[in-house]
């Protein structure tokens, strides 16, 4: 899709072999590349020699049909999850909130209608309803301005909890609702 050598591509062994691997690599134009070493040279040296060791290892002992295979086995793992959640947020938050089924990745992002900012529901309120997300403003690159949007992670919440969690959920919602009229 690139037809003018200026896009560049991150990934992360992180999302496919385990959270703790701490191990990316980036795809692109060389001359882009190669200026992205240079600063990964003088700045972090270099990634953790054991998720290196570790990570190649792996691939070795694969292959291409092998991590293929692998990356086949966590894209369903996350779309069972995601897809419990899914069914969890259309029993619990319709007409509460609104949100997109994710594509890819591990979190639904969730908005939440007649909230302004979701930042104190979920800091100050959302502990004493066993609801664990994190408010959408904690991802801004504007983090003082208000954010109406919530972060669920469905890639380590169980699925047999999902139902509650999302009921819980709507009960906090309603509350604030009251609180803000």
């Amino acid at each position: 899709m690139d037809t003018e050598g200026r896009v560049l591509r991150f990934d992360s062994f992180s999302k496919i072999l385990s959270s703790g691997i701490r191990l990316g690599f980036v795809t692109g134009p060389k001359p882009l590349v190669n200026q992205i070493m240079l600063h990964m040279q003088v700045s972090v040296i270099n990634a953790a020699s054991l998720s290196q060791v570790v990570t190649n290892e792996l691939l070795k002992e694969w292959g291409d049909d092998g991590l293929s295979d692998h990356i086949a086995e966590v894209a369903k793992f996350y779309e069972e999850r995601r897809d419990a959640m899914l069914a969890a947020a259309d029993k619990y938050l319709a007409g509460l909130c609104e949100w997109s089924v994710p594509e890819s990745g591990m979190f639904l992002w969730i908005k939440v209608h007649g909230v302004e900012d979701t930042w104190d529901m979920i800091m100050e309120r959302a502990m004493e309803k066993n609801v664990m997300l994190l408010p959408g403003k904690a991802f801004s690159t504007e983090p003082e301005k208000n954010c109406k949007y919530l972060r669920a992670a469905y890639s380590v919440a169980p699925v047999d909890k999902m139902d509650v969690a999302f009921e819980r959920l709507a009960t906090l919602i309603k509350e604030e609702l009251k609180v803000a009229k």
